[in-house]
């Protein structure tokens, strides 16, 4: 009986790097970058510590930065009320196929 070859899973790769130190309060556009090997993708974030929903996504792509690594923009606002202190928060990718892939990103949270 003839088989064909099954397709490899798409293997997702992310990746990401945040700037700072940010200021309670303050609006950060391009506060973190998130690099994604797969060029059919969609990334979400959990935002919940900073007041926003917990699978925030709708991200816009770097339209300068080409790729791959293909770049998305995360803008963070962050909460007056908001500790100093390094805060961690969760970033994902899932492809096309449904493959998804987890990373973290962390900012730096300044005192006033």
């Amino acid at each position: 009986m003839p088989t064909s070859p099954t397709p490899a899973p798409t293997r997702v790769i992310v990746s990401t790097r945040c700037f700072g130190p940010f200021q309670p309060g303050q609006y950060v556009p391009l506060a973190c970058a998130v690099f994604v090997e797969d060029r059919s993708f969609r990334v979400s974030a959990d935002l919940s510590i900073f007041g926003g929903k917990s699978d925030a996504s709708g991200f816009p792509a770097c339209p300068a930065c080409g790729g791959p690594p293909w770049t998305v923009d995360l803008d963070l606002h962050v909460p007056a009320g908001m500790t100093p202190g390094v805060k961690s928060f969760a970033v994902w990718v899932t492809d096309l196929e449904g493959h998804r892939a987890d990373t973290t990103a962390s900012i730096e949270i300044a005192a006033r």
